[in-house]
Formats: structure tokens, C-alpha cells, sequence
């Protein structure tokens, strides 16, 4: 191996030179000497430093973040290749530092921390026009529309969603023109633009059907009749949801997750669907027997009382109430728990039970309890991890030169 010392370079060290290790590290890398591969790049990093080679400078440090970035140590890579961006802005050629900008940001996309992940993505982009990379048309586009929808800025998701769709489209990259679409859709609805958004989604059935994909048509159906459900449009969706339900490729499952879907909107629309409503909840719980769903079984139990009680039909109901209450068990859902239970409680005022109401608030309390124990447990674990943490502080360094970043390299 070459080492660079004084008695070897003096005062010649060559772009050839460095150029030639840089490669041997490279070699070192793809077979995953850590070892040597950083000794040969701290030693370009040194050399190239001396003789402000940035192109050099750049390499070794984009290199030196590969390395631990192979080695799970991704705070220690971030700071390499925060240095090897600094080196590339004094580089007249845009395509390292989009190289660095992509790789930043997805480290920080990687970890689910979109807002911090644009910092890098947004500059990425603003290279793409001087460091023209069909490569990076797809993958860079894709990222910033799902880091912008991420954190919520769906105009902006939905523009990037476009462009992936028009450069897959071009490149004849399926997977990712279904992903344009599908993200499309997704964007136009949190926009309120509904009748677009289906539009999208309806573009994906030729796709799925020259796949024979019946899974994923079945799945744009529902989505289509939620989102006119969600729009207010329950005739519409009752037809997309039948769709569903009359396929003869729906399993059991799905099938039973359209007669609690159908039945649900029908109860909002009146008495006059009385006695389709109870015969699809009916179909739909021997389904969750069958299947042995105990969320599902009570469920579409909660539903039938929910029904009744609508009807102020509380002959009905009061068998329902006490049986629901009393399959209450720590495995069923929370939120299902909560729904039963003020369901519960609404009953017992209603028949002036006040003794019952009060034990069905008690027990309404603590699962109230449970749901914000568990949200407190996820967040400390996000809050603690390590990595999440250091990214988070390392994504606040920006414009910072190449010097400053060396000088302060164990003060960060």
C-alpha cells in the first residue's frame, strides 16, 4: 500500500497520486476492509487538504462516509459527508454535490425525519438542471414528493408526484408510474379535490388489470369508495364498495370489511335501510366468527347497537350493551374499547342507570389511560433513540465551510 509520507511526496504530490489511492480505497471498500480503506483516505483527506485538491478532498470524504455508513455509524458518515459538501462548493461541476445532497438526504429520509431530509432533497434539487442525471429524475423526485407529503405539504407533494409520473413514464419505469399515480390521487384528496384524485386512481385498473393484479384493483376500488364517503357522496361509495363485495375474487375478509363499510353509511341514511342493514351486519358476523376476529365480532356487535340505540329501540340494545361489555377483554383494541363503552354509558343515562353509567365510566377512564400510555411509550422511544437524536443535531448544521467543519470535527 502507498503511504503518503514526507521522504515519498516532499513537496510533489501529484493529482495522479492521490488519485491512485483514492482508488485503492475504493478496492479496500468493496471488499469491506474498513481498516485499510480508512487509512488510505485519511491520508488523501491530509494530502488534498495541503494542497486545497477539493475534487480529491471531496472524494476521500465522500468515501470516508461510505465506510461508516457500511459500518451502521451513520452519525460519524453525516459528518464526512457534510465535508465532503463543503469541498464540492468550491467545485465548478454541480454533479458531486448532488451527488452528496441526495446522499444527506436520504439518510435523514431513512430515519422518517422528512422535514430534515428536504434541507438536503430541495438542494438536490435545485442541481438537477446544471448536473443533468437521469438517475436522479425518478429517485429525487420521488423522495421529495414523499418527504413533502409527509410533513403535510400536499400542494407541493402533489407538483412532485407530476414530475415522477411524467419521468417514469418516459423511462417506462412501471413500478414508479404507479407510485405517481397512486401518489397523485393521495395528494388531490388531502387538497379537496376528490373528483381528480379518483380520476388518478381509476388510470391504475387497465395497469392492474394487464398484471391480472385483482388484489390491487380491489384495493382502488375501496380506496375510492372511502374517499367519496369521506366526501359526503354515499351513493357513490355504496357502488365502489359493492364493486368489491360482488368480485368473485373477495376473500372473506374483505368481503366482510364491505358489509361493515356498506352498513355504515346505510345507518346514517335512514330507517328506510332497516332491513339491509341488520341482514349485512348479520353476514358479516358470521364471517368474523368464522375467521375467529374477536375485533371484528365486536365490532360489527357495537354497530348493531349502535343501530338500535339510533332507533330507540332499547328492547334490542340492552342485551347487546351487556354482552359487549362484559367480551371486553385486554386484547381488543382501545379505541374500539372507548367507542363501546361511551356507547355503554350513553344507554345507562338514557334509562337513568346512573349506579351503571358510573362503572361504565370507570372503566372508560382506564382505557383512556391505556391509549395515552401507549402513545407516551412510543414517544420516548423515538425521543431516546440515539441516532435520532445526533441526526436531528447534525441537521441543523448548514453553510458551514469545509475548514470550519475540519477544526471542529469532535466539537460537533
Amino acid at each position: 500500500m502507498m503511504v503518503f509520507t514526507g521522504a515519498v511526496f516532499g513537496q510533489n504530490i501529484s493529482g495522479n497520486q492521490l488519485n491512485a489511492e483514492l482508488k485503492k480505497a475504493s478496492q479496500y471498500l468493496s471488499k469491506r476492509d474498513f481498516s485499510n480503506a480508512k487509512i488510505c483516505l485519511n491520508q488523501v483527506q491530509r494530502e488534498a487538504l495541503k494542497l486545497k485538491n477539493y475534487s480529491a478532498l471531496y472524494q476521500a470524504e465522500y468515501q470516508l462516509g461510505e465506510v461508516f455508513l457500511l459500518q451502521d455509524k451513520e452519525s460519524k458518515a453525516l459528518l464526512h459527508y457534510l465535508k465532503a459538501l463543503a469541498a464540492t462548493k468550491e467545485l465548478k461541476d454541480a454533479e458531486p454535490q448532488l451527488r452528496v445532497a441526495f446522499r444527506m438526504g436520504d439518510i435523514f429520509y431513512s430515519h422518517q425525519l422528512y422535514a430534515e431530509s428536504l434541507n438536503y432533497f430541495e438542494l438536490a434539487d435545485s442541481l438537477l438542471f446544471w448536473a443533468h442525471k437521469p438517475k436522479y429524475l425518478i429517485l429525487l423526485n420521488q423522495r421529495l414528493a414523499i418527504s413533502y407529503f409527509r410533513t403535510m405539504q400536499y400542494e407541493k407533494a402533489r407538483d412532485y408526484y407530476s414530475e415522477l409520473l411524467k419521468f417514469s413514464i418516459q423511462y417506462k419505469d412501471l413500478k414508479h408510474e404507479i407510485e405517481g399515480r397512486k401518489g397523485m390521487a393521495n395528494s388531490l384528496v388531502n387538497i379537496n379535490e376528490v373528483d381528480n384524485a379518483i380520476q388518478y386512481q381509476l388510470t391504475l385498473i387497465p395497469i392492474y388489470k394487464m398484471q391480472q393484479n385483482r388484489k390491487e384493483m380491489i384495493d382502488v376500488y375501496f380506496q375510492i369508495a372511502n374517499e367519496y364517503f369521506v366526501d359526503g357522496q354515499s351513493k357513490k361509495s355504496i357502488e365502489y364498495a359493492n364493486l368489491i363485495l360482488n368480485n368473485k375474487s373477495t376473500n372473506g375478509k374483505m368481503k366482510m370489511k364491505m358489509l361493515i363499510f356498506i352498513s355504515s353509511q346505510r345507518m346514517a341514511m335512514g330507517v328506510q335501510y332497516r332491513q339491509t342493514i341488520l341482514r349485512d351486519l348479520s353476514n358479516a358476523l358470521k364471517i368474523a366468527h368464522k375467521l375467529k376476529d374477536k375485533n371484528s365480532i365486536l365490532e360489527i356487535q357495537y354497530l348493531q347497537a349502535q343501530y338500535y340505540y339510533n332507533l330507540q329501540e332499547f328492547k334490542m340494545l340492552k342485551p347487546l350493551i351487556l354482552n359487549l361489555v362484559h367480551l371486553l377483554e385486554k386484547d381488543i383494541e382501545c379505541d374500539l374499547q372507548l367507542k363501546i363503552l361511551h356507547l355503554a354509558i350513553d344507554f345507562a343515562k338514557q334509562k337513568k342507570q346512573f349506579k351503571k353509567a358510573t362503572e361504565y365510566y370507570d372503566l372508560l377512564v382506564i382505557q383512556q389511560k391505556r391509549k395515552y400510555n401507549a402513545m407516551l411509550t412510543v414517544n420516548r422511544k423515538n425521543k431516546k433513540s440515539s441516532v435520532y437524536q445526533e441526526l436531528k443535531r447534525r441537521s441543523l448544521i448548514k453553510d458551514i465551510s469545509y475548514y470550519q467543519l475540519y477544526r471542529t470535527e469532535g466539537n460537533i
